[in-house]
């Protein structure tokens, strides 16, 4: 069994905007729709980690699950939540990142033991198999005990870090370290990157994978 589990919750104190990020509309559906309508191309094991209501109906309306974590909650606590739905495969994106349709497939059709995705220096998903979920839960265990003592925020990039051996900045690679995404797969930290977004991209088409025409 394959499972999609979508992290949505947080504080979104970087976006400056009195909008929810996952449902910021590209191209006539919301990014958590966008990310629902792809991860159900290959299964139907689709978890939603959110607290917010807008952002949970959304799932529903999917035919998703849903798991309610609070608005402080890290990345690290809210896989941890997760981990027993887990599967034979196992893979997370994060809840505010626009794939385009190559980079979702090679996320979601990777056989790897275990592999992160990443553009830049920013790490959007990552996929690992049943052999490597219990070095997985180990690494995102450490990275959650390290963020309560204050060192490290419990992110995607620290539980990379810990599994991996090395910072994502160190552009190194493995077999198992992560594969580059093509533009314009990205996240947005700031409401005006959004915008910038749409304009540059969405209205010029340069974004595929868009939703069926009603």
């Amino acid at each position: 069994m394959h499972t999609v589990i979508i992290p949505a919750a947080g504080s979104q104190e970087r976006w400056g905007h009195p909008s929810v990020k996952q449902l910021a509309d590209i191209g006539g559906e919301a990014i958590v729709e966008r990310l629902l309508r792809q991860a159900k191309r290959v299964t139907n094991t689709v978890i939603v980690v959110t607290h917010r209501p807008a952002v949970a109906k959304r799932a529903w309306v999917a035919d998703a699950a849903t798991v309610n974590r609070g608005p402080d909650t890290a990345l690290a606590e809210t896989l941890l939540a997760s981990a027993k739905y887990w599967g034979d495969r196992t893979t997370i994106l994060l809840g505010d990142v626009v794939f385009t349709r190559h980079a979702i497939d090679r996320v979601l059709n990777t056989k790897h033991g275990a592999m992160f995705y990443r553009r830049a220096d920013e790490l959007f998903a990552v996929s690992f198999g049943q052999g490597k979920q219990q070095r997985m839960l180990n690494a995102i265990q450490q990275v959650w005990e390290l963020k309560k003592i204050g060192k490290g925020r419990g992110k995607l990039v620290n539980i990379h870090r810990v599994f991996a051996g090395f910072d994502v900045t160190e552009r190194k690679y493995s077999s198992e370290c992560y594969t580059i995404l093509n533009h314009p797969t990205r996240d947005f930290d700031k409401h005006w990157q959004y915008v910038d977004y749409i304009d540059r991209v969405v209205k010029t088409g340069k974004l595929d994978d868009m939703p069926p025409s009603l």
